[in-house]
């Protein structure tokens, strides 16, 4: 059996290349598109994997905070494509039913429909952990649509 440093050393260009392509897929001047929010998903649960093969042969610190970073990377993307997706659905919906959004339907006039609902601002909810796991929320408003 070969010794530990040595599937260490080869193991680590493997989550090496995953943090790599992860990082050239993310522009932060733009936000990502869905496959970029799918693939650095990808690679971050393979570098948790990694790291589950590595867990025995490093520092239990090193080894919890590399996989938490990981996790917390696939918790924000995974944010992202859940915005994505209810994107889709609003535009599809503005599509096929532009009445509702007018206010046209439902005895409401002259009004967009989320402020007939009585939202007059998009509540974003961001989601931390702290270092034992406890989530911890804070919220942000933010008006839904910006001309």
């Amino acid at each position: 059996m070969l010794p530990d440093y040595m599937k260490i050393k080869d193991i680590k260009p493997a989550l090496s290349g995953y943090i790599g392509e992860s990082l050239a897929l993310l522009n932060p001047d733009i936000e990502p598109g869905e496959k970029v929010v799918h693939d650095v998903r990808v690679f971050m649960k393979k570098s948790r994997a990694v790291m589950k093969l590595l867990k025995n042969q490093i520092e239990e610190s090193t080894f919890e905070r590399e996989y938490k970073t990981f996790r917390e990377t696939g918790r924000i993307m995974r944010e992202w494509r859940e915005t994505s997706v209810l994107r889709k659905i609003l535009k599809l919906l503005r599509k096929k039913h532009p009445d509702i959004f007018t206010g046209r339907t439902y005895g409401f006039h002259n009004t967009d429909l989320f402020y007939a609902l009585g939202y007059s601002q998009h509540h974003h909810i961001h989601n931390t952990y702290s270092s034992n796991g406890e989530r911890n929320r804070t919220y942000a408003s933010k008006p839904i649509f910006q001309n």
